[in-house]
Order: structure tokens, then C-alpha cells, then sequence
């Protein structure tokens, strides 16, 4: 039987160092629990990617074939209170065949994330013995990341 499972992938996680992905690819990911709703999009998540994790207290890897990838696009307008801090306005989806976190501008409103559906998905938590074989974000890395 059939089991899907949806995904919240942050645009900036793919930009950084994420792997390009396709309808009907087998992915293997490392996520975090997030059951949340998105109200603007009104899409409930189960999951968000994460490769900048810094404790593997709640880590589980997803291994799924992706379904259905939408794109999520916001508008943004300065805040009356700060005009340098923007505050969403709207947001829409946009269904997508591949993703590689560089998504074009659609009508004023930028690329954010992305919501993945995966079906056939097998679910792992990560336990103290299995963080040893995990993959850890290094000093340089992370120095990579640091805004100049």
C-alpha cells in the first residue's frame, strides 16, 4: 500500500548544498518533524528538510520517490514599523517538475521553498547509535555561511 508523506524544502537548504531533484527520483533525506500548516498556502506538512542540523534529537531519514513538487512564491512589503524588515503580503504555488532553489520571479512575488510530496516513503529515526555514520556540518562549512 501506497504511503505519502509531505515535505517542506527550504529554498536557501537547496541553494547551499542541496541536491537538484525530479519528478519520479528516489531521494534520501535527513528531516526534522515539523507538522505544521501553512496558512498562506493552506498545505499541512509532516516534515522539513534539514542539512545544517546541529543535534540529531529528532532526526529521521526519509527515503520516498518524489511525487509532486510545488514551488512556493511570497510577496513581500516593508513593515510600517521597520522598513527594513519585509513582512509577507501573499504567497502562491506553482507546480513544478524538477527543483534546483533557483526559481524564477513570478509576478513581483520571489521564490521561497518548496512543498514535496513523496509516496512509498520509509522512515528512520536516528538513534544515539546510528549519529556516529551521520554526516556533521564542519567549521568550514558553517564559516562559509557567515555573512561578511
Amino acid at each position: 500500500m501506497e504511503n505519502y508523506y509531505t515535505v517542506l524544502y527550504e529554498g536557501w537548504q537547496m541553494q547551499c548544498c542541496g541536491q537538484p531533484f525530479s519528478i519520479n527520483d528516489m531521494v534520501r533525506w535527513d528531516v526534522f518533524t515539523f507538522n505544521k500548516t501553512l496558512t498562506d498556502v493552506n498545505q499541512t506538512i509532516e516534515y522539513i528538510y534539514d542539512a545544517h542540523y546541529e543535534t540529531s534529537d529528532g532526526l529521521h531519514i526519509l527515503q520516498g520517490t518524489v511525487h509532486q513538487i510545488n514551488a512556493i512564491y511570497t510577496k513581500y512589503k516593508p513593515s510600517a514599523a521597520n522598513p527594513q524588515f519585509l513582512i509577507p503580503v501573499s504567497s502562491l504555488l506553482r507546480s513544478v517538475v524538477d527543483a534546483n532553489g533557483y526559481e524564477e520571479e513570478i509576478n513581483g512575488m520571489t521564490f521561497d521553498s518548496y512543498i514535496v510530496v513523496l509516496r512509498n516513503v520509509s522512515i528512520k529515526k536516528v538513534t544515539n547509535q546510528t549519529v556516529r555514520g551521520l554526516k556533521s556540518v564542519s567549521y568550514t562549512h558553517l564559516r562559509a555561511h557567515e555573512t561578511k
